[in-house]
């Protein structure tokens, strides 16, 4: 689905390296295999802002910082208090920035579900990876794949 998001970005690399690593994959191995790769290279790490606020719990979250900068999309659904309580990063490094972009009215676990239901928003991902989704029957329950 990533190769057909990203089709009409020919700038841009989809790397299988998570998908073929044997058991547990976690961000700083893929960040080190890119920083070894490309070693001149910077690296951004984009997480919605329900991941920024666990990100201290992530695994080795320190030397992720180390390697790249994180840059955290604000989320519509979370309370300017609940946000302000989620801001650990601001204080914690100048490797941590906020990305400024419209926001969006859904997560993607609500997007996921909202296929599971039956009701996709289709307009939120790309033609070809809504069509991709339906002709795949992803997100389904066992015992709906019959639609």
């Amino acid at each position: 689905m990533a190769r057909l998001a990203f089709e009409s970005c020919p700038q841009t690399v989809v790397d299988e390296m998570e998908i073929l690593r044997a058991g547990p994959s976690f961000t700083l191995q893929t960040l080190s295999e890119l920083q070894a790769r490309h070693p001149d290279a910077v690296f951004y790490l984009l997480v919605g802002q329900d991941q920024a606020a666990s990100f201290s719990q992530w695994h080795e979250w320190q030397r992720i910082l180390q390697i790249a900068q994180l840059v955290v999309a604000a989320r519509p659904m979370m309370s300017s208090e609940t946000a302000a309580a989620h801001e650990w990063h601001n204080l914690l490094s100048e490797r941590v920035i906020q990305m400024h972009m419209p926001l969006m009215g859904i997560s993607s676990s609500e997007l996921r579900a909202s296929y599971a239901c039956g009701h996709p928003d289709s307009d939120l991902v790309s033609p070809l990876v809504a069509d991709y989704i339906q002709q795949n029957q992803l997100y389904l329950e066992p015992h709906d794949r019959s639609r």
